[in-house]
């Protein structure tokens, strides 16, 4: 079927595989018999190993990056609570991620509506948290898993009175500038490599979702986290 969710999913442990390279063979006679199902799911399934394959490309390339990252971050991952505890917690409401883009500007007035905040939860990158509060939005989670230090002027100038109330939700792997600017509440994503890191004695109340191929892909992952 159509769904790239049940395709990921059943490619779930397969990434590097599929990452390698994937060719489609048609079966002929079940052409007719799909119909245009059959150019739903292959446009699907392209989408998907797509996806797959940026994330794995991604990950190789940031491996140095990450660990050194990670290592620097111990004491924050060590500190603060993971997203265990968030499971289902919006479940039934519907969620807004909400990212860089030309179509932002136009739209963003729509979240600034009375009520919205309170029927949805809205979960936006860090590249868009400043003007969300400028306008009056504040968004209930930002994500953040950006390598670069250049990521700490999302978080300039801010005071926790600003973000009170939004929390941050950030792969350990990103750079501690992050975590160093960000004057609200932070959650970590598990990280198995620092929790081996930090011995048989810690354990971490988070858990693991599928990582993030960019921060949005990581909110919209999380937002689906919170039901």
């Amino acid at each position: 079927r159509p769904d790239s969710g049940a395709i990921s999913e059943a490619l779930l442990g397969a990434e590097v595989a599929v990452s390698l390279g994937v060719k489609v063979i048609e079966h002929g006679p079940s052409g007719p018999r799909l119909g245009e199902r059959a150019a739903q799911f292959r446009e699907a399934f392209t989408t998907t190993v797509r996806a797959i394959r940026t994330n794995v490309v991604t990950t190789l390339m940031q491996t140095e990056a990450s660990l050194r990252n990670g290592l620097m971050n111990l004491d924050w991952y060590a500190s603060v609570p993971g997203i265990a505890g968030l499971s289902a917690r919006a479940q039934g409401r519907p969620a807004v991620v909400v990212s860089a883009g030309p179509s932002l500007a136009r739209n963003m007035r729509l979240l600034a509506e009375p009520g919205v905040r309170d029927r949805v939860v809205i979960v936006a990158v860090q590249t868009v948290l400043k003007q969300l509060l400028a306008a009056g939005i504040r968004p209930h989670f930002v994500t953040a898993l950006d390598h670069h230090e250049i990521s700490r002027r999302f978080y300039e100038g801010l005071t926790a009175a600003d973000v009170e109330g939004v929390t941050l939700v950030v792969e350990p792997k990103a750079n501690p500038a992050i975590l160093e600017a960000y004057p609200g509440a932070i959650c970590c994503l598990h990280d198995e490599t620092l929790t081996k890191v930090l011995g048989s004695g810690f354990a971490h109340d988070g858990c693991d979702i599928a990582p993030g191929a960019t921060v949005a892909h990581l909110a919209h992952t999380f937002a689906r986290h919170l039901g």
